[in-house]
């Protein structure tokens, strides 16, 4: 099975902690959480692949990290696509055309994913049902932090508010089922300041996210609004 993430611009990621944190500390909380995603992604046994589906100046900053040979890069601008949802059809759509047939899509922003919280994801995927695919929530349950796909992919991506309740429509207009899976660092996103907040509180750098915590707990008073 291959991995995909998707992967903005870094300077204007994150645009949602503008009023937490500053516009540099955004961009370089973004890159770090793309890192600890890449960290256990690139080290499971189950993921031959990983494919980062990147706009430019992302892709710019991430070429110029130690990735492993198994990192691959998806240029958004090669795809002739505009829009999350679009981008992502267009790139299942390239890899199903070499070939692979499964694959975890998941976002960048999800510091807290471990190699355990894969094994339940992909575990669920290999107990489905005929017709069956599976998938994490976000921790209130309405967005979409991860897929597990057959290709060539057979209904739309819908990624946004009410993701997870949009998806489970077109999946089920496919014939197909949508059932959650429950995986803690998998249903951490960071997007607001209280997410920021938590993931403070939730590990200690030298665990889980590495380089969000680290970054984080070097952060100027500058760089943190109301701190």
């Amino acid at each position: 099975m291959w991995a995909v993430v998707p992967v903005k611009d870094f300077a204007s990621a994150k645009q949602r902690l503008a009023g937490a944190l500053s516009e540099a500390a955004r961009q370089q909380l973004a890159q770090a959480m793309v890192c600890d995603v890449l960290a256990v992604l690139t080290r499971h046994p189950s993921l031959q692949r990983v494919v980062l589906v990147a706009q430019q100046g992302a892709m710019d900053w991430l070429q110029e990290q130690a990735l492993p040979e198994t990192v691959e890069f998806l240029p958004e601008a090669e795809l002739g696509a505009i829009g999350l949802n679009t981008v992502l059809m267009a790139a299942l759509g390239r890899l199903a055309e070499r070939g692979i047939d499964e694959v975890l899509l998941m976002h960048g922003d999800l510091p807290l994913v471990t190699s355990a919280d894969l094994d339940h994801l992909l575990g669920a995927h290999a107990r489905r049902p005929p017709g069956g695919q599976v998938g994490v929530t976000n921790r209130c349950g309405t967005g979409t932090n991860a897929l597990v796909l057959q290709l060539p992919q057979r209904w739309p991506l819908s990624f946004g508010a009410d993701s997870w309740r949009r998806h489970g429509r077109a999946a089920a207009e496919a014939g197909l089922s949508l059932a959650p899976v429950e995986a803690p660092g998998l249903q951490f996103d960071i997007d607001l300041a209280e997410d920021v907040n938590d993931l403070r509180r939730l590990s200690r750098p030298g665990q889980r996210a590495a380089h969000s915590l680290a970054l984080l707990h070097t952060l100027s008073s500058q760089d943190v609004f109301g701190s």
